[in-house]
């Protein structure tokens, strides 16, 4: 499934403009330094030319056309005029609910990698129809699990001289939300867990 990635400026496309998506840029008086959603932090990258981003909700649309006026022909309802292998990165923000009704859309445009934002479904079932069929295709994808890559958490990992017996994880706004990320980095040191055992239930926040 690995594809090598040569020529720059790679095409990109944004399908949702949610906060993720677009919104944590567009609130406030100018652009955030660093960036904090998919869309700034892709106009800001000159590796990095957005062909297309998608969202059904006109608000949402006129938000970012407010904050980013040069977007106007990029900002659309849907990727029906998109030819197959025009795109190489593919970033999914939408909610979690729709993407199985977006994956015949993503197989047809056969991007050279796709990355989406947590959770990849609603469910484990979903998620693993999601990623065979992606498999299937041959197109590359991966979570958004970006705290790996960070430079102090990678250093955290080489530091580290033995396994522990005991990791305990203390977060808030749910397992959605920060938790899986902690649970992310876990799995990626220690690898695949033995054992769990939930101590306290809040589903404000996913469970």
């Amino acid at each position: 499934m690995g594809q090598h990635f040569s020529k720059t400026p790679y095409r990109a496309l944004l399908l949702g403009l949610g906060r993720m998506g677009a919104q944590y840029d567009v609130l406030g008086d100018a652009p955030s330094t660093p960036p904090r959603s998919h869309l700034g932090a892709l106009l800001q990258d000159a590796r990095f030319q957005v062909v297309r981003a998608v969202d059904p909700n006109p608000e949402m649309q006129q938000a970012v056309l407010r904050r980013w006026p040069l977007m106007a022909e990029r900002v659309a309802l849907s990727t029906q005029d998109l030819e197959p292998g025009q795109i190489d990165v593919l970033m999914v923000t939408t909610p979690s609910k729709v993407r199985r009704q977006l994956l015949p859309e993503i197989l047809r445009l056969r991007p050279r990698l796709a990355i989406f934002e947590k959770p990849l479904a609603i469910g484990a079932q979903e998620a693993q129809a999601l990623t065979h069929a992606l498999g299937e295709a041959g197109i590359p994808a991966f979570v958004n699990y970006h705290r790996r890559y960070d430079p102090h958490h990678v250093a955290a990992l080489e530091a580290m001289t033995a396994r522990p017996h005991l990791v305990r994880v203390l977060y808030n706004r749910g397992l959605y939300n920060y938790a899986s990320h902690a649970l992310d980095l876990i799995l990626h040191y220690f690898g695949p867990c033995r054992q769990a055992r939930l101590i306290q239930t809040d589903t404000s926040g996913g469970p």
